[in-house]
This record gives structure tokens, sequence and C-alpha cells, in this order.
């Protein structure tokens, strides 16, 4: 899920087929370890859902490693 500052949900994040076969979960998010930045680039596409949210599928993440 994509968080605004006040950690509300803004968007629902789902992982495309072609992400996951490429990516195995334990690779982007492995345990025990932590991450520098929480910023993100997420390339993928908007899929409205049949309630009408909207839902971003990641076909590709980026994490951000040296912020300015």
């Amino acid at each position: 899920m994509v968080f605004d500052s006040g950690y509300r949900t803004i968007l629902r994040l789902r992982y495309s087929d072609a992400f996951l076969s490429k990516h195995p979960y334990h690779e982007m998010f492995p345990s025990g370890k932590t991450r520098k930045s929480d910023i993100v680039m997420i390339t993928g596409r908007l899929q409205a859902e049949s309630n009408g949210r909207l839902v971003l599928i990641a076909d590709d993440i980026q994490f951000a490693e040296n912020l300015k």
C-alpha cells in the first residue's frame, strides 16, 4: 500500500505476475534487513476495481539508495 505522511492508505499496491516471476518476495523484502530509505519508484499501471477503487499494479520497483 502507498501511504501519505499521516499513514493513511491512499493507493493499494499489487505486484504483476511478471514482477513476481522476476523478483521473489524474499529478494525484494529480506527479513531482518533494513534499507536506508523507504522511498521507491514504482513502474506499473493503474487499474480500477469493481468497487471503483484504484489499484497500482507494479511491474518494477526501484528503492532509492542515495537520498540528497
